[in-house]
Formats: structure tokens, C-alpha cells, sequence
């Protein structure tokens, strides 16, 4: 209630109300909490039944915060563990276990759910006005300066009401704060005691001793017996169709210092009563039926009177037998504030009356406003009492004898004067008062016990909501229908370089207050034991959205929600996704040739010649297998390159494998993983050169070293078969192969005097069943050895003495080495010589423009590798060509569209011994 001077309220009865704001602020480090303190009445009430915020009926908890939507915001969080069991508090359909690669330790199985969180933006208190409240202890400590404990409001029922500041619970303002309250406490006579009540007489009985309204200091004792007889029949149970209830009940308002009788008007007319004040004495009755307390005849008229002469004169008597045509009604439409919807002023079904509008010839509508009653079926029934009423308009004006004498205002007297008709008619006494003569004239009513009988069924208010509308900030989060990636969604960059996309699609929204000016938020994470989300944004009627920047094989939570002007919602249930980057393979290269040089060196030569290399292409992966074996498994070849590393280009020119037959498979490779199908080629490989190669030892078919668990069969090392006569399967069948238990596992020890301290290390070629483990330990002496190592590892030492064990696996349950190779590897050195200007070389550097030798710093005895790169952005097309291999400085000749030219800058790497 807006203003500065306000009136104080008496209020009884169950009503719903509002009231005026006494104090307000706001604190907080950017005053995002509204206090405000309400007065409901003027004086103690007996209870705070339902707070209501807007139209919403909200419940508190026990520090009196909201827990109803939207002023308690239920939000969709995201959580994660690692297992398989989700919290308690995990929302069910929301949980998902998962394995995913982290990236740096393997694996690891997590769980996903979401949770509901629960956060209060409004907090309310009640205080009922009792004498000596204390002052609310938040505010004091929220407005230390301007609120104490001598702010007691005492004698004021009022509300502390606390807001939060959020744009979803609160999108138009702050909310119209009303409650649903139990009013003032009102003696009954009947009981002794001063309770709560909906008793309309017992409010009468308020009012009239009230010190602001009827200022009564005392009741009589006949008052009180016209209160009694009052209230008891309005607290008469009855069935209105939900059960007994008090006949008569109410619920009123008044401001202080308004009239009295405005009051008792409205009581009255709750209990489809009457009230009067005569001779200094309240009277009230309800609209019940009640006996003729008082049985008067033709005899007790005093309607001739004689004078002392024996004259006679007339006493007037007047009748008046019905209403004007305009005066009646046969259709009442109450106007109450109901209860049942939420104590809004609405009009009740109408009550007609048939039989009445038939004999009008038209409805007759009275609209009839009821202040002071709450429920629906009441009011129909006050109508119907009304409107019955109204249709027995006989009222008689009757000069009486003493014997009218006891007749009070509206008792019901019974009536028989013959020549009228009337035998024992039924009349209520509406007016009563003296005449000059000293007669007692009565003006009475006639009444029947029909006119208050409730109609046999009522019709409760029916009438639809005023909108079919939703409210602007009840919305709903989308409903995702499908997450996608792949090649179809792969984004080639300025740069050239591929990146995945995930698309996000959701059902259609049809809310327009999204359509119009909303947006669908969606996020995502990467799944791990923190959730980090990034957001993207779209118009809700596209209906999907990309993402951007999720990594390849990565595995994804998904989640979105819709926000307008006003709100926003809550999290859809999320879905996790892996997200599939490029998924078409490369194209095969079109040529792959293994050359072996008359050095020994190994050059492996591939190439797109035709096909267009791909944007996103990473380089050739080659593999190798003993043997004439095109048809092997690409898995079960060795790799020529290390596992993270991949050939850019060519050729490439290796000391490996060792001598012998073998087939090579390559293939191609994306920035993705993908690999393009294999080009296969078979050769057989002379002894390498050993530049870098110190020496070389192979084991087979002999096996001269030492052999643990193992034995030499055909030329190849194989577990030791373990079964006896006495472990021997007893059937043919049990013999699953010859070698039935076989030791596990085998181990082939050889030991090597270097002649000399070499600086190096090892490599090998191993074919073998099962797993295997390469060691290397050293000696200075041949004598004392160093424990074993990995056998990758550098040393420098003159004895060493290599371990190859094989373990037996699964698919491989006999340990069998057919080839163990190995080398020992001495250092190279090489060098860098950046940015040349090859015009600028002289002497025996120069031998024509374009025809150089290398100009190396380092003395070799043997030139290994030459790497180069041309830096020059001449137009045309630069080529380069080695025409010997000289130890003190290889030649070299430039073209530039075949014609011999001096680049402007070149990069040499060498390598050599």
C-alpha cells in the first residue's frame, strides 16, 4: 500500500491482504538484498496462514526462506566422479559411466550425472503484533543505524520481507506481497473466552466494542442473548456439497476511523441478517429461521377507540401487498473476493429462479456485491434468501394493545385476523415504537421458514481463468534430439588446417517469447574431474548450433538452455558424445619404392604424383615384415619410424632394417589419424653400411648364447615343453598341440666384447611369439656387471651382454624367438648451416652459378645425410640435385625451372661420421 499516512486496519476474520510498506532498504556489497517491512493490521492477529508473492502461494521453510518456484531457483548443475556408482543426490536418467582417455595416463572410467541445487531469493518473517514483540534481529543487524530494539512495532502484526536480487526470479520487479491471515480475536459470550472466529455475530459483538468503531465500553445482557441466538445460528452446520460447514461465515476489513455501521451492514448481510440500533440497544439476527415467540389476534388490535362521550373513532392501518415492477429481481449475481481462487474479487454463478423469471416474462438482474463473505456457496445461498425474500413483500402497519407489549425487533409473532385470511400468519417485527395514544404499532413482515431454506444443490464459482496465456517467464529448457560430428562437419581453417565441429540440434520451439527475441544457450565440457563449460549461442528457431574447438576423440557433456528478456530457464538433461573428427582416409600415395644405394643405404621413395596432397596431411607412416608377406596384418608390422613420428619427406634414406628379405607397407596419414590404404613393396636388402653402425651380431639359426626355459628347434628358439608321462593328457584329443605346458618365460642371454670403450647404444630386429623385453647391462672389466636396464638405453663401455625375454601372452601361449638382429650404434655428428647465400661462396666452395659444395664446419670421413632447404621466393619452380659425396663437402646443383641459378638463401643439415 503505497503512501506516507496510512490508516490503520482491523481485520477479522481469514482474508488475504496486503498493507503498507513502514520501512524499506537495500544492503549488501552491491545492495543486491531489498528489505522491506509490511504492516498487515493494527493489532494482533492470531496467524500468518499463506504468503503469497504475485499469485503465487509459496511456502517457507523453518528460517522462513521461499521454497516454491520462481522465487526458489531450482538450477541443473553437472557433476562428475571417477567409478561406476553416482551420488545420492544424482538426478535419475541423468547418469552416465564412461570411459575416456586422458590424454596422458591411459584411461580411466568416470561417472556423469547432474543435480538439482536449491537457492532461495526470498525470505520472509511474521510477526503477529503481541504486546512486547522484540524487534526482527536481521534487521536490526542489516540497518544497525537506522533500526534498533526499540523498533518493536508493538501492537502491529507486519512482515519482514527479504529479496535477492536475480533477473529469472524477479524478471518484472519485485512481487506484490500479500498473506492469507487469521484476523483479530473476538470474545464469545458463550464461552467466556476471546478466540479467533468467522462467526459474523461475534464480529458484530467486536466492532460495537471496539475503541475505534462502536466505542461501546459495555454489552448488556439482553444484547449479548440477541449475539448468542446470532451465532449460534450462524455456526448451524451445513452441507453446501464439500462438507458440514458453519452456515454463516466472514471475513472483513475495515480501515480505523471509518463507520461502524459500515461494518455491521456488511456482517449482517454475510449472515443474510439484519441489525438495528433502538432505544439504545443493539439487535441482530441471522437469517435463520425461528419461531413466533408471540401469538396475536383480531382481539389484541387496538384499532377502534373509544372516547369519553361513547364516541368512536378509527385507528389507521396499513397494508402494502407487493413491489414495483423495477423494485424486483429473479436473478442475483454475488461479487465476493473467494476464497477458492485465491481470494480475488470474481462474480458467483448466478442464482435464478426459474419459476420466478417464467412468471416475470424476462430476467430480472440484481448485481450484489458481498464484502464481507469468502466462499462461493455462501453467497449463493444470502442470494437465494434474499431473492425469496423479496417475493413475500406483504408488510402491515398494526396498532396493538398492551399485549404487543413483548414483540421485540425481529422476533416472529404469529397473526390471525379472519376477515384478511390470516390464521396463524407468520410475521417478523421490522419496526416497533409508541403512539400519542399509548399503543404499541408493529410494522411486521411476513416470513415463512421456506424463505431460509437452502437450495437442495449449489453451484460452486465455475468460471474459467481470465487467460490461456503462460506467463512470459515460465520457460523451458530445449530438448536436445541429436548430437553429431564427423567428416560432413569438419571446418577447413584460413591456414588450411581441419578442425572437428559437433552440431547440436533441438526439437522446435514454439514459446513465443523465444521466438521473438530469445536465445538457445548451449554449453559444453570436457569430461574429467573438472567440469569447464564454454558457451555457444543461436536463435532458438535454428533450431541446431556448431561448436567449435571441442578435440578430436574427445569425450563431451552437452547441455543448453532457452532465455528471453525476462528469464531463464533451467539445464536440459545433459548427453555426453565423443566427438568423431575426420573420418575419409587420406588418399593412397600414388607411387612407394624401397631402393637399396650402392652404400648399403635404405631409401624408401614415396609420393602423390597424380592425386592432390591433402590440406591435412601429416606424412607417411611405413611399416615392415620379414619375408615375401603382402598380405599381413598392418598391426602386426614393425614400425620403420617411431611411434609419434611420421615421414614429410621424400625420400628417406635409413641404415635399417637389417639384411634380408622384406616386404614394406605405406601408408598415409591425416592430422586426424586417419590412414589411407597401403602400397606394398618387397625386396631384398644387402648388408647396410655401417657409418654409424659399430657392429652387428646375429644370433640365429645357432644360438650360441645363453638359453634359459628354451631350446634350439629348426633353427629358432622355443619353449621348453614341460609335460611328463604323468602330466600327459589321457585321451588323443587332449592334446590342444604338441607343446601342451610350455615354460614361461624364456630368456636368450649373449655377451660381447667391444674391444674397445665405445660410446652408443643398441638396436635390434626381433621376431618372436609372445611379449618381449630387450635389457642391456655393462662391464668395464668383463667380470663385475651393472644390473640390467632398458635395453634402448645409451652407454659407453667396452663389455656389454644383452637379455631378450619373451613372455607368453593370450593369443600367443608358446614363447618362440625365430630372429633376434642387433647392432651396436656409435654417435654421429652433424651440423646446421642456415640462410646461405650460395652466390656469395668462392674457391673450391664455387664451381658455377647454381654448382656448389656443401660449406661444412665439422671434418667427416663419411657424409651420411644431406638435408636441404631452399629459401627463395623467386617465381618458378626451385629443384636441387646431389652429384657426389664428397667427405669434405658433397655437390650440389640448383635450378630454377631447370636453369642452374643461386638461390638467395639455403639451410644445410649434415650428418656424418
Amino acid at each position: 500500500m503505497p503512501g506516507t499516512v496510512v490508516p490503520r486496519e482491523l481485520v477479522l476474520g481469514r482474508v488475504r491482504k496486503g498493507g503498507h510498506v513502514f520501512f524499506r532498504g537495500s544492503v549488501g556489497v552491491n545492495r543486491e538484498k531489498f528489505v522491506m517491512l509490511v504492516a498487515l493490521a493494527g493489532h494482533e492477529i492470531d496467524g500468518v496462514e499463506q504468503i503469497w508473492l504475485n499469485d503465487v502461494a509459496v511456502t517457507l521453510d523453518g528460517g522462513g526462506y521461499v521454497q516454491t518456484a520462481p522465487y526458489l531457483l531450482t538450477r541443473t548443475e553437472s557433476g562428475s566422479v571417477l567409478g561406476t556408482v553416482a551420488p545420492p543426490e544424482a538426478i535419475p536418467g541423468t547418469i552416465q559411466t564412461l570411459s575416456y582417455d586422458t590424454g596422458d595416463s591411459g584411461s580411466e572410467i568416470r561417472t556423469v550425472y547432474q543435480y538439482y541445487v536449491n537457492t532461495p531469493k526470498a525470505r520472509i518473517r511474521a510477526y503477529l503484533g503481541a504486546p512486547g514483540q522484540t524487534a526482527d534481529a536481521q534487521v536490526i543487524a542489516d540497518f544497525p543505524t537506522l533500526w534498533t530494539a526499540d523498533h518493536r512495532a508493538d501492537g502491529i502484526a507486519y512482515l519482514v520481507c527479504e529479496f535477492f536480487y536475480d533477473e529469472t526470479a524477479f524478471p518484472s520487479g519485485l512481487p506484490l506481497v500479500t498473506a492469507t491471515i487469521r484476523g483479530a480475536k473476538c470474545y464469545d459470550p458463550r464461552s467466556g473466552l476471546t478466540v479467533f472466529t468467522e462467526n459474523p455475530a461475534l464480529m458484530q459483538r467486536h466492532i460495537l466494542t471496539h475503541p475505534y468503531f462502536g466505542k461501546r465500553a459495555s454489552i448488556s445482557t439482553a444484547e449479548d442473548a440477541q449475539i448468542v441466538a446470532a451465532a449460534n445460528a450462524c455456526d448451524t452446520a451445513i452441507d453446501y456439497g464439500q462438507g458440514n460447514v458453519p452456515m454463516y461465515r466472514a471475513s472483513i476489513v475495515l480501515p480505523f476511523g471509518g463507520a461502524a455501521r459500515d461494518g455491521l451492514d456488511d456482517l449482517a448481510q454475510a449472515m443474510a441478517g439484519q441489525w438495528a440500533y433502538a432505544a439504545g440497544e443493539f439487535f441482530t439476527r441471522a437469517g435463520v429461521y425461528t419461531a413466533p415467540v408471540l401469538s396475536l389476534t383480531d382481539a389484541d388490535l387496538a384499532v377502534v377507540k373509544r372516547s369519553g362521550d361513547g364516541s368512536t373513532t378509527q385507528q389507521g392501518i396499513g397494508i402494502s401487498t407487493h413491489r414495483a415492477r423495477a423494485e424486483k429481481f429473479n436473478v442475483i449475481t454475488p461479487r465476493i473476493f473467494d476464497a477458492a481462487q485465491d481470494y480475488k474479487q470474481v462474480p458467483v454463478a448466478p442464482v435464478k429462479a426459474a419459476a420466478l423469471i417464467a412468471r416475470d416474462g424476462a430476467e430480472l438482474v440484481q448485481e450484489v456485491d458481498m464484502p464481507a463473505v469468502f466462499y462461493a456457496q455462501q453467497a449463493q445461498h444470502v442470494a437465494g434468501v434474499a431473492m425469496r425474500d423479496s417475493r413475500d413483500p406483504l408488510t402491515v402497519v398494526l396498532p396493538f394493545k398492551l399485549a404487543a407489549y413483548r414483540a421485540e425487533l425481529f422476533d416472529t409473532v404469529s397473526l390471525t385476523i379472519p376477515r384478511y385470511g390470516w390464521a396463524g400468519k407468520e410475521f417478523m417485527v421490522v419496526q416497533r415504537q409508541w403512539t400519542l395514544e399509548g399503543l404499541i404499532q408493529l410494522t411486521l413482515k411476513e416470513t415463512t421458514a421456506a424463505i431460509y431454506q437452502p437450495d437442495a444443490a449449489f453451484v460452486a464459482s465455475g468460471y474459467a481463468q481470465n487467460t490461456a496465456l503462460t506467463r512470459p517467464w515460465d520457460i523451458q529448457p530445449p530438448t536436445i534430439t541429436g548430437i553429431e560430428s564427423g567428416t560432413d562437419l569438419l571446418m577447413r581453417q584460413s591456414d588450411g588446417t581441419i578442425v572437428a565441429r559437433v552440431q547440436v540440434s533441438w526439437a522446435p520451439i514454439t514459446d513465443q517469447t523465444l521466438i521473438f527475441g530469445g536465445t538457445v544457450e548451449v554449453q559444453w565440457a570436457s569430461i574429467g574431474a573438472v567440469l569447464s563449460w564454454q558457451t555457444v549461442t543461436a536463435s532458438p528457431i535454428d533450431q541446431q548450433v556448431r561448436i567449435v574447438g571441442a578435440p578430436d576423440g574427445a569425450a563431451i557433456l552437452v547441455r543448453a538452455r532457452t532465455r528471453n528478456s525476462l528469464a531463464v530457464s533451467d539445464w536440459s538433461v545433459q548427453q555426453s558424445h565423443t566427438v568423431i573428427g575426420k573420418t575419409e582416409p587420406p588418399p593412397a600415395f600414388d607411387a612407394f619404392v624401397v631402393l637399396a644405394q650402392p652404400d648399403g643405404t635404405r631409401q624408401f621413395n614415396f609420393a602423390y604424383v597424380e592425386t592432390t596432397k591433402p590440406v591435412d596431411w601429416a606424412g607417411a607412416e611405413i611399416r615392415y615384415i620379414a619375408g615375401n608377406n603382402p598380405g599381413a596384418a598392418w598391426e602386426t608390422l614393425t614400425p620403420l619410424q617411431d611411434a609419434d613420428t611420421f615421414y614429410t619427406a621424400s625420400p628417406v634414406e635409413l641404415n635399417a632394417p637389417l639384411a634380408g628379405e622384406w616386404t614394406f607397407f605405406c601408408r598415409s596419414r591425416d592430422t586426424t589419424g586417419n590412414l589411407s590404404p597401403a602400397l606394398v613393396d618387397n625386396i631384398t636388402l644387402p648388408a647396410r653400411r655401417t657409418g654409424d653402425v659399430f657392429d652387428e651380431f646375429f644370433e640365429g639359426p645357432l644360438w650360441a648364447g645363453t638359453k634359459t626355459g628354451c631350446q634350439v628347434l629348426d633353427g629358432v628358439l622355443e619353449a621348453i615343453d614341460s609335460t611328463t608321462w604323468a602330466t600327459a593328457p589321457a585321451t588323443w584329443d587332449g592334446w590342444s598341440r604338441w607343446n601342451l605346458s610350455p615354460a614361461s618365460p624364456i630368456s636368450y642371454i649373449v655377451t660381447k666384447d667391444l674391444g674397445t670403450t665405445v660410446a652408443g647404444s643398441i638396436d635390434a630386429s626381433i621376431d618372436a611369439d609372445g611379449t618381449e623385453l630387450l635389457e642391456l647391462a655393462t662391464s668395464a672389466d668383463g667380470t663385475t656387471w651393472s644390473a640390467y636396464g632398458s635395453g634402448a638405453a645409451s652407454f659407453s663401455s667396452r663389455y656389454i651382454r644383452v637379455r631378450l625375454t619373451v613372455t607368453a601372452t593370450g593369443g600367443e601361449p608358446v614363447p618362440v624367438i625365430r630372429r633376434f638382429d642387433w647392432q651396436v650404434n656409435a654417435s654421429l655428428q652433424f651440423e646446421y648451416i642456415n640462410s646461405v647465400d650460395i652466390s656469395t661462396l668462392t674457391g673450391d666452395r664455387r664451381i658455377a652459378a647454381g654448382d656448389v659444395r656443401v660449406p661444412i664446419g665439422n671434418v667427416y670421413t663419411f657424409i651420411k645425410r644431406v638435408d636441404i632447404t631452399i629459401e627463395d621466393s623467386s617465381a618458378g619452380s626451385w629443384t636441387h640435385q646431389r652429384i657426389d659425396n664428397l667427405a669434405t663437402g658433397p655437390r650440389f646443383q640448383f635450378k630454377l625451372d631447370g636453369a642452374l641459378t643461386d638461390p638467395a638463401g639455403v639451410d644445410f643439415y649434415v650428418e656424418g661420421i
